[in-house]
């Protein structure tokens, strides 16, 4: 694992290139708002995820290497799924773990920091069609 704020660039990286993107932004506000959602820790993690909806054993495959067991496993998607970082759906005893768009997932906006710099984003989308 690096440092912070290498793995949450590495997170807005992995996150950009889902389906909906999660693109850099000069003001840095994308790192911000990681920050606010995931520890260093939990952002490792979440490079394992994707957009589409996979069972805990396919992420567990590919977050061996960051987790001792299954268990862990859950007990840390757990953590960021309260935190609006990913989704859970449960399908015939199964569940289904996805990395959501952020705009959508982040649900838990639990500080004015985190509103402010997600607002900024939207903000300028707005007003000049682009992320800069």
């Amino acid at each position: 694992m690096g440092t912070g704020e290498e793995v949450y660039n590495r997170v807005q990286r992995h996150l950009d290139r889902q389906a909906v993107g999660f693109p850099a932004t000069k003001s840095g506000a994308e790192i911000r708002i990681l920050k606010h959602i995931f520890t260093p820790r939990e952002g490792e993690i979440a490079t394992c995820l994707t957009y589409r909806f996979e069972p805990l054993e396919t992420v567990f495959k590919r977050a061996a290497d960051l987790v001792e067991s299954r268990e862990e496993l859950a007990e840390l998607l757990e953590r960021i799924e309260k935190k609006g970082g990913i989704e859970k759906k449960s399908s015939t005893a199964r569940e289904y773990i996805a990395v959501p768009p952020l705009w959508w997932g982040c649900t838990n906006i639990s500080s004015v920091d985190l509103l402010r710099n997600s607002s900024r984003i939207l903000m300028n989308i707005q007003r000049t069609g682009n992320l800069e």
